[in-house]
């Protein structure tokens, strides 16, 4: 009899648990994708969104709330409107909550002096060096000093060297998801050579954002012989490729490390300067040359007749011409510059010649005039 008891009281212990603790079930709420099935109306089968105020649209039956309602109980309503509005004369509705998508890491972003920048899949065991090699550094990167930057803005630099040469693991660090991976140029190498028919050939220093035009200003920009129309770039792969400088292109950005030639014009004709000035001789021609730029180039010494050059101009089966020009005016702004003509000279008159008597002279006759009037 005691043990009747007991079995009836566990019995009832056990029911009343089992009342007390039901299943849980989702409650829908605005903006959750869910899978309808009818089972007597496959048309109705698919996937709905629920609206901001809590409908799902549903053809043949129109706006139905279910946003607050567990799975079950919005399947009931929808079945029951069915049957209510006389669409079906029963009707089995499941609903069921969409699992959100699989939410994917984030990459390792690889930037820099890299040959390609990339985003590189995150994995668990991912490692700097495993990124570096999606990426490909240049020649010109330092490695000795690559940042890595962490989603929530934490920043550390990496010697990535010891592991090269001796697999030094501290050397290369576990990466984390949305890690951005920085590669700098060494320093030693931040410089751009320009050589050719340059004012000032040589090696110029690299900065942020230099291209190619930008690099020939900094050494002493184009010569008059320079072509402009062939400048040669040697990136840092080896690759040559030709440039029109004159053609209206978006300018080259330079690297570190890059060559650029300018080649010389071939010269068909040439204007002559003479007379007064530091470095007579030929000038290659262009078109748009003036005597005002001539002149200047060719250093006109002290006291030169610069108000008085002459241009000799020889036209065929003309006798030749001579023009008078005022390149004090026109250096001064006050007068036109003269644009010259292939085969025109230039002459630059010297200085009037006076005759100046030196302080000797002038002693000895000092002292023969003073001989005449006071002994004689």
């Amino acid at each position: 009899m005691l043990r009747l008891l007991v079995c009836v009281v566990l019995a009832s212990i056990g029911l009343s648990s089992s009342v007390a603790s039901p299943l849980q079930q989702t409650v829908l709420e605005p903006g959750d994708e869910v899978t309808l099935t009818c089972t007597e109306e496959p048309k109705l089968d698919g996937s709905y969104q629920i609206t901001a105020t809590g409908l799902i649209l549903l053809p043949f039956v129109g706006a139905v709330e279910i946003a607050g309602l567990t799975e079950d109980a919005a399947g009931k309503k929808v079945s029951d409107v069915l049957v209510r509005q006389q669409i079906l004369r029963a009707a089995t509705v499941s609903i069921k909550v969409k699992a959100p998508p699989v939410q994917q890491p984030l990459p390792i972003q690889v930037t820099g002096a890299v040959a390609k920048a990339t985003d590189v899949p995150y994995r668990d065991s991912l490692r700097l060096a495993d990124a570096l090699a999606a990426a490909e550094p240049l020649s010109v990167a330092d490695l000795a000093a690559i940042r890595i930057t962490s989603v929530t803005g934490e920043s550390v630099t990496v010697n990535h060297k010891p592991w090269i040469a001796s697999q030094d693991e501290a050397a290369n660090p576990k990466l984390n998801a949305g890690d951005k991976v920085f590669v700098p140029i060494q320093v030693a190498s931040q410089e751009v050579t320009v050589l050719g028919a340059v004012k000032n050939p040589g090696v110029v220093q690299w900065s942020e954002g230099m291209t190619v035009r930008s690099a020939i200003e900094l050494a002493g920009g184009f010569r008059r012989d320079a072509n402009q129309r062939a400048v040669e770039l040697t990136t840092t792969g080896g690759n040559l490729v030709t440039l029109d400088m004159t053609a209206t292109v978006p300018d080259r950005p330079v690297m570190p490390g890059e060559k650029i030639f300018v080649p010389v014009r071939e010269i068909t004709d040439n204007v002559y300067i003479r007379g007064a000035v530091t470095r007579p001789g030929l000038i290659p021609f262009v078109p748009g040359l003036t005597v005002g730029q001539v002149v200047q180039d060719a250093g006109p010494i002290k006291d030169a007749r610069l108000d008085k050059v002459k241009i000799y101009r020889k036209r065929i089966d003309e006798d030749t011409r001579v023009l008078t020009v005022n390149v004090v005016k026109i250096l001064g702004g006050s007068e036109p510059d003269v644009e010259l003509v292939a085969t025109d000279i230039v002459e630059v008159p010297y200085p009037s010649r006076s005759f100046k008597v030196d302080n000797t002279v002038k002693i000895v006759g000092a002292a023969i005039l003073v001989y005449f009037i006071f002994f004689r």
